[in-house]
């Protein structure tokens, strides 16, 4: 069985804890972490060679947490990139640089596989 390499980086001790505690439960999933998001340098994803990156970004700067998804999709454009927020909304959100085929069936795919509802130019702040 192949493992995932999972990279935990994380701004709050107490959500990495948990987040650390339930991904140790699973038999395909190996934890790298988990890392201060503060201390973190990208110099150190290189030995690491994770699957993907776990953000628990809380109340760490969001722009910094946002420049910091960038560096990492452009440095490194096949590793997901993967926010874990809580607060009013929990929320998980995948980021990732794929190239998917320029294909008609394709794209319908990809638009029909959306998350339903809750996804209008009102929700996201694109509308008044």
């Amino acid at each position: 069985m192949h493992k995932r390499r999972i990279l935990l980086l994380s701004a709050q001790p107490l959500l990495s804890e948990g987040l650390a505690a339930l991904l140790r439960q699973e038999t395909d999933v190996e934890l790298l972490g988990p890392h201060d998001l503060a201390a973190f340098t990208l110099d150190a994803l290189a030995a690491l060679l994770p699957d993907a990156v776990l953000l628990a970004a809380g109340e760490a700067d969001p722009e910094a947490v946002s420049t910091l998804t960038l560096r990492l999709l452009r440095e490194h454009p096949n590793l997901p990139v993967i926010h874990v927020g809580l607060g009013e909304h929990p929320m998980v959100r995948v980021f990732t640089s794929h190239i998917l085929p320029a294909r008609r069936a394709d794209l319908l795919a990809t638009i029909r596989s959306l998350p339903a509802g809750g996804t209008t130019a009102k929700h996201n702040g694109l509308a008044e």
